[in-house]
């Protein structure tokens, strides 16, 4: 098996709103015709160099070879598969597998300028660079810069997919990593130059690199999913108005908004305690366990606070602690007390 490398491609980007057009049943029509008669052309060029790309499409998403021809053949971005195919031509070619917004075939504008449309997956060519990524990718790869044909296709174009169906781009590639690329790599008989192959102290080093680097991606995407955030609470009636000093002044002399801000405040004062308690719980029992587990510990520990610290800094955490401070809250005490603990 020939290892492959993903390069990170695929970056997000803003959509931008298109004006919807209303056309005549007779555009339509002709619209409709000239892609039938694109789609027929198309059609005609598949050899088999495109039957291989459809074959495994189809193995690796789960759709027929036919609905994978139909969407081949329907892409606007179709000469790319001729572009990989030429000598020197792309190194790569992706297709993405997810939902996508389509207008329904009689779509027709409403009277606040929008279009009936839904959620539906699709199959599409693309660069990796103009479409938010959230479903799956599967890609080939080139080999090298010979022209692929026919009888050469399956020795010089590798094929795998990555999924990120989730919506977890660091789970999609742990899994990619964990499940197929390690797997792979330890069982590589051939190293090139390197005659001794997985007894090699460098292949070693290098697959217990990887390893770890797979260890690194896990905790951080552990992390992630763990992070804290301070309990979401109505407040933006007491704190979206403000805008100067004397603001928080007057919202300070109301009782009615310290007392409801001073609740809100203890609610956060109570989570932060409850995650301190727990960390000090998992601290104890892990004290029997080496230093990788401390340091991960330690590391989980420092994520776990820097999403409260981000929390902390946030507009309405701190216009409320201004408000209290304004009316001097005996309540603020604990909070500052509790910082100083955390920090």
């Amino acid at each position: 098996m020939e290892i492959v490398v993903i390069s990170n491609s695929f970056t997000s980007c803003n959509t931008t709103a298109k004006k919807s057009i209303v056309l005549s049943s007779e555009t339509r029509k002709e619209l409709a015709k000239q892609a039938k008669v694109t789609k027929e052309e198309r059609r005609a060029q598949i050899d088999e160099r495109h039957k291989y790309l459809i074959s495994k499409l189809s193995d690796g998403i789960d759709l027929s070879e036919q609905q994978v021809e139909e969407a081949i053949i329907s892409d606007d971005k179709f000469q790319l598969i001729e572009q990989f195919f030429a000598p020197n031509g792309l190194k790569k070619l992706l297709f993405f597998y997810q939902d996508v917004l389509q207008q329904t075939s009689n779509a027709s504008l409403r009277s606040d300028g929008s279009t009936n449309s839904f959620l539906q997956k699709k199959l599409f060519l693309t660069m990796g660079s103009t479409e938010n990524f959230t479903g799956i990718c599967a890609f080939f790869l080139r080999m090298s810069d010979k022209v692929i044909t026919t009888s050469n296709v399956c020795q010089e174009v590798n094929f795998g997919i990555f999924d990120c169906s989730n919506g977890n781009i660091l789970q999609g590639l742990e899994l990619f990593l964990s499940q197929i690329m390690i797997p792979a790599l330890k069982s590589q008989q051939h190293w090139g130059a390197v005659k001794e192959g997985l007894k090699n102290s460098q292949i070693q080093d290098f697959l217990y690199s990887v390893d770890r680097f797979v260890d690194t991606l896990s905790s951080s995407r552990q992390n992630l999913e763990d992070r804290i955030q301070l309990a979401e609470v109505d407040i933006d009636t007491y704190v979206s108005n403000l805008q100067n000093p004397s603001d928080y002044i007057t919202a300070g002399s109301n009782t009615e908004i310290t007392e409801k801000l001073e609740e809100v405040l203890m609610i956060w004062i109570k989570q932060i305690r409850q995650v301190l308690v727990e960390s000090e719980q998992m601290r104890r029992e892990a004290d029997d366990i080496g230093p990788s587990a401390e340091l991960e510990h330690w590391k989980s520990r420092m994520s776990l606070f820097n999403s409260l610290l981000d929390d902390i800094k946030s507009s309405r955490v701190k216009k409320t602690l201004s408000i209290l401070q304004a009316a001097r809250s005996k309540t603020l005490k604990q909070w500052k007390e509790l910082v100083i603990t955390m920090f």
